[in-house]
């Protein structure tokens, strides 16, 4: 079959004539396939170009998921403390609302993106509800009641800005219900709504106004002391309310007490003596009886009506104790968060306990049959566990089918990995078909590339980090394509985050710890990891000489230098900022002078050769040696007496920062306001001999992170000019000269919050040169979801055209001019066989395949020559 192509996507084109052969569709798709792997779309991937096939997701496992309704379709809305759905980065603020289809994947439809954040950053508070005309209502930071059209915006039919605010000097919002006509019961701690007085407890119009009809007289009036904790709606629209209210109008009501649909007083409910301690749930059941229950720790009922009730009773319609329904001991632990009711009448009841009624139930959850004792047939094993609530059940939806969604502050439930969020089949197993992705972004501290490409990442300080969804602490390995390797895991062989990451050429790893004693670290600043992640036993630093380390450094010869602060021997002194040097061993190296070291600080280090070591900071002298803030030693320890930088005269002038090039000369970050802050910093280069390097000149300012290529070009993050917020960086490439270079696209990089951008906090290039990793606090690079580690393109990358003609194929390569790329050929995308090289003069470039004629396709790749 003959085609005669035109132009099929931007930069691949085809306008050979039709001679009886022309380009089988194989041969242009083939170009197609490679140039989108090599660049999407047939784009051009200028040097700098996000490499969107290395994704590796850094990020924390949600803190809390903090509540969930089912909505009639079987989508799932979830509150809670989390940035990331799936591929999905949410704005800035911590807490959201989403929408989840019923498998657990975003609903994109909910508010355009899935997601909503109000104006105000709003915290919501307890279990979002549902109108019966489908809109959502929240309260929203326990000030405010929010209203959502169907399609999660904002309402403006409600009180004309979607939300109704209390007022007062005291004011939360403990519980909103929604009756069938639109109207919300709101009750709180709060002495009125939209300005207008009303204590306790209120009734809001569908359009968000005060319904003065409704004005309950809930009493006595104590200001903060008192409030109505909970309320919720019979089928019949009664009112049922919990607080701390001992009367009701004219009438004792003691914490408990159901009100009419106009407000007055229900007469035929009367709870007595009611619970000792306000209810922070009541829940309605199908026969008319009603289920109450406890919520904060310490604060909940022990009894009703004077009959023991640990937490947790169930009452009849009229308001007496039902005594056919006895929990025993309730549970043993923290709270009751949550309650709710299957169609057969049994009880969910979760919370964070360990036990209920004496029957052992670690999961925080437990199913009830109707008599209160539990029901053995659910089994959650371990249930919740982990994260920094240690594993607490907020709340629970039932679905049409039992199976039972549970949102919390948990990392795991029953063993398995899940973030805030898990479904439970009706007999308490783990339902594994269901698995939403919610995450927070997490900060990648500092990074290295080992010689076979594989690259280190220093992750959140003392947590338990998800790469690419599997847990690792402290430290991962990430292979050459992005994705984890599972070969290495350091377990708990780190106690905190590394500062400093150097690996060895067998492979091994030197640990650096910059932490000092006042932050309860009492484990080794220094210490070596085997290839697979665990401790090497055979390297054994001196643990009590550092307080504080600021650079780590191994020498040809297998020693370690270590720059910091650390304790003297002798008649030195304690707390001596300098540098130490280690044997292979870790012990220490008694032929390197240690001496009084620095009057000042230590913050960088550099080998200039094997024989020169060049030590940065904020200093006076070393050694005795008068040396403003650089300071180049021999290789035994001593100062180097003929390098003095002259260009370095201010103490203020502190050097953040060294890097040596090929040719000796000195790249250094100064900080001119004499802080640990990258507000003030800038780079100079010095010739070897520490003298200014004046056909050196940068323009970039408040640089945070450098590297140096080997054709001598720097890769740095900083801004070109002194913008009105600093929170802006971009990454840079510097020409010889310090010019930005205008082939390299400027990688932009966005952060964490609406008042931080995000930040570069180390960066290596890959052992080829031809790819950047850095490292850092940010979310997006060049606009893509990057979780604080992300590779970009160094050169252009290569894209093909071929098309058949005159008995030949002839290939169109465009690249990098002055670039070298070897062209590869099949026949089958299997087997490939090297065609030769082409050395570009100019792009796009042409060349000729002779041979290609003699057969009827032809596959054509190029790749970059290092």
């Amino acid at each position: 079959m003959n085609y005669r192509w035109k132009r099929l996507l931007p930069g691949l084109e085809h306008d050979g004539e039709d001679d009886g052969r022309a380009a089988s569709s194989e041969v242009v798709a083939i170009a197609l396939a490679i140039s989108c792997l090599l660049s999407p779309f047939g784009a051009k991937a200028q040097a700098g170009a996000l490499d969107v096939n290395f994704a590796p997701r850094i990020a924390a496992p949600t803190d809390s998921v903090d509540a969930a309704v089912l909505q009639p379709d079987g989508k799932l809305i979830v509150t809670g403390r989390f940035r990331i759905v799936g591929a999905t980065l949410l704005s800035p603020e911590m807490t959201h609302m989403v929408r989840l289809n019923p498998d657990g994947t975003l609903d994109s439809s909910f508010n355009a993106d899935g997601t909503f954040d109000s104006s105000f950053n709003a915290k919501i508070w307890e279990t979002p509800i549902l109108q019966v005309d489908g809109k959502v209502v929240l309260n929203a930071s326990g000030f405010s009641v929010i209203r959502l059209e169907l399609n999660g915006s904002l309402d403006p039919s409600f009180n004309l800005k979607g939300y109704v605010l209390t007022n007062g000097t005291f004011y939360a919002i403990y519980s909103v219900v929604s009756d069938p006509d639109g109207k919300l019961i709101v009750g709180g701690n709060f002495p009125g709504v939209n300005g207008q007085p009303h204590r306790y407890l209120a009734r809001v119009n569908a359009d968000g106004t005060l319904d003065r009809s409704f004005n309950p007289e809930i009493g006595p009036d104590l200001g903060p002391a008192n409030n109505v904790t909970a309320a919720a709606l019979q089928p019949d629209g009664k009112i049922l309310i919990g607080g701390s209210f001992t009367t009701v109008g004219e009438t004792t009501r003691n914490r408990l007490a159901r009100l009419n649909r106009d407000g007055t007083l229900d007469a035929s409910f009367d709870p007595r003596g009611g619970p000792n301690q306000p209810p922070w749930i009541i829940l309605p059941l199908p026969d008319g009886k009603v289920l109450i229950a406890e919520s904060f720790a310490g604060e909940g009922f022990s009894s009703y009506d004077g009959i023991h009730r640990p937490g947790l009773a169930r009452l009849n319609s009229d308001g007496t104790l039902d005594a056919a329904f006895d929990p025993g001991s309730g549970i043993s632990g923290d709270r009751i968060t949550t309650a709710a009711a299957q169609e057969d009448g049994k009880l969910i009841v979760a919370g964070r306990f360990t036990g209920f009624n004496d029957t052992r139930r670690i999961s925080g959850i437990v199913r009830l049959n109707t008599n209160g004792s539990v029901d053995t047939t659910f089994n959650t094993g371990s249930g919740a566990e982990g994260s920094n609530w240690g594993g607490i059940i907020f709340s629970v939806a039932v679905q049409p089918d039992n199976k039972i969604v549970a949102v919390g502050g948990f990392s795991s439930f029953n063993g398995t990995p899940r973030r805030g969020i898990a479904r439970l089949n009706p007999d308490g197993s783990l339902d594994n078909d269901f698995n939403p992705d919610l995450e927070i972004p997490s900060v990648v501290g500092t990074m290295a590339v080992q010689s076979d490409g594989k690259a280190l990442v220093g992750l959140a300080s003392g947590s338990v980090a998800l790469v690419n969804g599997m847990p690792r602490k402290n430290i991962a390995r990430l292979n050459v394509d992005g994705s984890l390797d599972q070969s290495f895991d350091a377990g708990n062989s780190l106690v905190t985050a590394p500062s400093f990451i150097v690996p060895q050429p067998d492979g091994k790893l030197l640990i650096g710890h910059e932490l000092n004693g006042a932050q309860g670290f009492s484990g080794q600043k220094i210490l070596r990891l085997n290839a697979a992640g665990n401790a090497d036993t055979s390297f054994s630093a001196e643990t009590n000489i550092f307080f504080r380390l600021s650079g780590l450094l191994r020498q040809p010869d297998g020693k370690v230098l270590v720059g910091g602060m650390f304790k003297g021997t002798g008649n030195e002194g304690t707390g001596k900022s300098g540098v130490v040097r280690l044997n292979e061993d870790g012990s220490s190296d008694t032929n390197f002078m240690r001496g009084v070291g620095a009057a000042g600080n230590i913050s960088t280090m550099a080998l200039q050769s094997e024989e020169k070591i060049l030590i940065g900071g904020v200093f006076t002298n070393y050694n005795g040696a008068g040396r403003t803030n650089l300071v180049r030693l021999n290789a035994d320890g001593t100062v180097d007496s003929s390098f003095i930088a002259p260009g370095i005269t201010n103490r203020n002038q502190m050097a953040r920062f060294l890097s040596v090039e090929s040719d000796g000369k000195i790249v250094m970050l100064i900080n001119d306001s004499g802080f640990y802050s990258d507000l003030y910093n800038r780079l100079v280069r010095l010739n070897p001999d520490g003298s200014p390097d004046n056909s050196f000149t940068s323009p970039l300012i408040y640089v945070s992170a450098l590297t140096i290529g080997r054709d001598g070009r720097i890769y740095c993050t900083g801004l070109t000019n002194k913008p009105v917020s600093y929170f802006t960086r971009s990454l840079f490439r510097l020409n010889l000269d310090g010019s930005v270079d205008p082939q390299f696209n400027p990688v932009s990089f966005d952060g964490n919050s609406y008042s931080y951008g995000g930040n570069v906090y180390s960066m290596a290039l890959e052992p080829d040169g031809l790819s950047l990793l850095f490292a850092g606090q940010f979310n997006r690079v060049n606009g893509v979801l990057r979780t604080g580690f992300a590779r970009v393109f160094t050169v252009e990358q290569p894209r093909l055209s071929a098309e058949y003609f005159g008995g030949a194929y002839r290939v169109l390569l465009s690249g990098e001019s002055a670039r070298v790329y070897q062209i590869d050929t099949s026949t089958n995308l299997t087997d490939w066989v090297p065609f030769g090289t082409v050395a570009l003069t100019n792009s796009p470039q042409q060349f000729v395949d002779p041979n290609g004629g003699s057969v009827e396709r032809q596959f054509y790749r190029a790749s970059v020559v290092p």
